[in-house]
């Protein structure tokens, strides 16, 4: 049963919350434990009271809180005023002179041209000005040049950087130090020369750097480019260039380079003078002032009809670590081909080459094809065609024709509608293949040099667009044929004849050494040829002597390879057919072992020479077989005597 609620405990919260919310509550905690005293009393007037104020005025509590407030207003007002004062003291000592330095009032300045033609000698003044009120010590200057800058004096030196001790600079003054050099570059292009400045203080050993750029920009360039072509060329065609590149510098030009970068589409075929690296590189070592030079290019270029071919040609000094490639480009140049079609087209494929030059052997049979295409978009009829060759390359006995006919009084083959049924109608797109072989001269047929031939195919028809006028339709097309020279590495192997004298056991016997003589020769045929090299090694059993003949030939030998190197170099057309061959000797120790007993030995492996044709450019080699004790070339030797005894 629930107590009465008069007789429910009494609860702290619950009688807050009644006195909260409550009309008629009313506070049952003890006197003790009330916020205020009852009493009102005087001690309360005692402790408040001012002397100012009446006895009765009412209570003002905020007086503490202004003598708060005034004290720390006070204090934000001194550090305010300090931040001022410390603030403009410092300024002041800056920009008022108390400093001793201030990297501020050291400057460079440049007194020298903005602009200058590549080629030409660049004097330009750096100044160094000093604004400070102490003078700076040890000022040195740096310049860093870009690259393919040259010296002015030595044209021929590059010039990189340049270090100069300026000394000391006093107070509210300046130094200068007159830079020269020569600076190269393209056209319009815009060099930036590095310059730094680096002092000390006196009694100091810390150092400042200030640091600017003096730009110059190029005007004109030491050369110039001219390039002849054809604006439009038919596809399958042979196009030709020349390249002219003129100096306008007042001072020679040495290792300049030119770089002809060729389209897609075209191949090339030869150039007058070689190129040098590859088949777009030419270096000319020295260019004189005024001083012009031609480079012809051949080539042909296929494409579609309409097509745009893009020839870039490049010019400048050639960089010191790869010689193909340009270090400063001076200029470049571009030109455009348009590929457009004949109406009625003929093309000359040798050995399935569509070069405009092919390179053969004197004595080789060359297959050829004659493309006759019409691009009409309408009939050719009555189609000619004629192959005429012409050069003292040509070997008239070696022509070997089917369909047409070959008349050796004008060494011409005919094709017609006789001979060749397809030729009395070409429709729009149709093309016709005619089958040919010639061959060239065999070699020792004829001493010549740099030769060469020439095959001129020529393709007419009736145009019946125009059915009311006759209208005949002709193209022709030439290829060159030409022939690289032979070179041959002729050895031998001796030992009654030679050079020197041999000795030991013939035929050679186990563990006595025996000497031999060992003669290279090399000839080459029909044109000159360059950077000729012949090569050999020795086995491990085979000892070289270091004796060579004559001292004029470049021999040397390799021990970590056991290879004999000889660098034979240039030799002009007919050596060894005419003209002396170029020959070396040298000599070998062979010391046999017990198990070569009844075999012939080799001596000598690996016998190999290499050249340039210095016309066609083509890569010649010879490898000759390698040389035994089977001494063939020796009067004395008889054929037993290659076999190694006890």
């Amino acid at each position: 049963m629930n107590e009465p609620d008069s007789k429910k405990p009494t609860n702290r919260i619950t009688d807050l919350q009644k006195g909260l919310y409550g009309r008629d509550f009313k506070t049952k905690l003890p006197p003790t434990q009330q916020r205020f005293s009852p009493h009102e009393g005087p001690d309360v007037e005692k402790i408040w009271h001012h002397a100012d104020r009446p006895a009765d005025a009412p209570f003002a509590p905020q007086v503490t809180k202004v003598v708060a407030g005034t004290f720390f207003r006070r204090i934000l007002i001194i550090a305010s005023i300090f931040f001022v004062v410390s603030a403009g003291l410092l300024v002041y000592m800056f920009y008022g002179g108390w400093n001793v330095i201030s990297a501020e009032n050291v400057d460079i300045s440049f007194l020298g041209p903005v602009t200058i033609s590549a080629g030409d000698k660049l004097a330009f003044n750096a100044v160094i000005s000093n604004q400070n009120r102490s003078a700076i010590e040890n000022v040195t200057l740096f310049i860093d040049y870009p690259d393919g800058t040259k010296d002015a004096e030595v044209i021929t030196t590059d010039l990189l950087h340049d270090k100069q001790n300026i000394g000391e600079v006093l107070s509210k003054s300046s130094k200068s130090y007159t830079a020269k050099s020569i600076l190269f570059g393209e056209l319009n292009s815009q060099k930036s020369i590095k310059v730094a400045v680096t002092y000390g203080l006196k009694n100091s050993n810390a150092t400042y750097r200030k640091e600017k750029t003096y730009d110059v920009s190029i005007s004109s360039t030491p050369l110039s480019v001219s390039v002849a072509y054809p604006q439009q060329a038919v596809s399958g065609d042979q196009v030709d260039s020349t390249v002219t590149v003129t100096s306008n510098s007042s001072v020679p030009l040495t290792n300049v380079l030119l770089q002809a970068d060729y389209p897609f589409g075209f191949s090339f075929g030869s150039a007058e003078p070689q190129p040098t690296y590859d088949s777009n590189f030419w270096l000319i070592p020295t260019l004189n002032p005024g001083e012009k030079k031609d480079f012809t290019i051949h080539g042909t270029l296929q494409g579609e009809q309409g097509d745009e071919r893009v020839f870039r040609y490049t010019v400048g000094a050639q960089d010191a670590n790869n010689n193909k490639a340009i270090a400063v480009k001076y200029l470049s140049q571009s030109e455009s081909v348009f590929i457009q079609k004949t109406p009625l087209a003929v093309s000359v494929v040798l050995n399935e080459s569509t070069k405009p030059v092919y390179v053969t052997s004197l004595g080789d049979s060359i297959l050829t094809n004659i493309n006759v295409t019409n691009n009409m978009s309408t009939r050719v009829t009555n189609a000619v065609v004629q192959a005429v060759f012409s050069g003292q390359l040509f070997n008239p006995a070696s022509v070997s024709v089917g369909q047409g006919f070959f008349q050796s009084v004008n060494n011409t083959v005919t094709w017609d509608k006789v001979s060749n049924p397809q030729l009395a109608s070409l429709d729009p797109g149709q093309t016709v293949t005619l089958a040919l072989s010639f061959g060239t001269l065999p070699p020792g047929a004829s001493s010549f040099k740099n030769g060469s031939m020439q095959v001129k195919a020529t393709v007419t028809g009736d145009d019946t667009s125009q059915s009311s006028v006759s209208h005949t339709l002709s193209y022709s097309q030439t290829k060159t044929v030409e022939t690289h020279s032979a070179i041959a590495l002729v050895p031998q192997i001796v030992y009654s004849t030679g050079p020197f004298k041999n000795k030991g056991p013939i035929p050679p016997k186990v563990d006595v050494p025996t000497t031999y003589t060992v003669i290279l020769s090399a000839t080459d045929t029909s044109n000159d040829v360059g950077s000729g090299e012949a090569d050999a090694f020795l086995p491990a059993y085979v000892h070289w002597l270091g004796v060579t003949s004559p001292s004029s030939e470049a021999l040397t030998w390799n021990p970590d390879k056991n290879e004999v190197v000889w660098r034979v170099g240039d030799m002009p057309a007919g050596t060894g057919f005419g003209k002396p061959a170029r020959q070396v000797s040298f000599q070998i120790q062979f010391l046999p072992s017990l198990q070569q007993v009844g075999s012939s030995i080799s001596l000598v492996n690996n016998l190999t020479m290499t050249a340039t044709d210095s016309f066609t450019g083509n890569a010649l080699s010879s490898s000759p077989p390698d040389l035994t004790t089977r001494l063939s070339a020796d009067p004395k030797f008889s054929g037993d005597e290659q076999f190694v005894t006890k």
